[in-house]
């Protein structure tokens, strides 16, 4: 009986389908070193990054430059804790953005975090500690300007009671 319950519950987990316009909150599965932060330092960490953001100057790199994986697996799990609990990054200057993620339509940038989100969990697993997350660069400045672009610009849309971010 044991055996059938545990290929009862891979079958109901296979079922499952993720749908970017039903993307909940609660499907963003962060490291444990992530969650434990209160919501006023992942919210001063994530505006540190935004400042690294602007520092860097994203906005003159080259094409090549900006497939740069310059980002660690940390600083997008502090950007992805803002997505999931809906964090406002407060004033910014669009002028920030490179123009690709400027003229790209909301649904494209919803299906790029979409895919950053998927890719994150699969590459970033609950169990992964700081130490590690912070030194695992996989993410480039093209992949964390749309996640900042997203932050900055829709965020204010996101209906956390519907479980809903699309």
């Amino acid at each position: 009986m044991v055996g059938l319950s545990r290929v009862m519950r891979v079958i109901r987990f296979a079922k499952r389908r993720f749908n970017p316009k039903q993307l909940s909150p609660i499907d963003i599965i962060l490291p444990h070193d992530i969650e434990i932060l209160t919501r006023d330092m992942i919210k001063q960490l994530a505006i540190e990054k935004l400042a690294l953001y602007k520092a860097l100057d994203v906005i003159e790199k080259t094409d090549e430059e900006l497939e740069y994986k310059g980002w660690s697996s940390w600083d997008m799990a502090i950007l992805l804790r803002c997505l999931k609990e809906d964090i406002e990054f407060g004033n910014y200057n669009k002028s920030i953005f490179p123009k690709y993620v400027k003229t790209v339509k909301k649904r494209e940038v919803e299906d790029k975090i979409y895919d950053l989100v998927m890719e994150f969990i699969k590459e970033a697993p609950r169990s992964r500690v700081k130490y590690f997350l912070q030194k695992d660069f996989l993410w480039s400045h093209k992949r964390a300007s749309c996640l900042l672009y997203f932050l900055c610009e829709y965020s204010k849309n996101i209906d956390i009671s519907s479980g809903k971010i699309f």
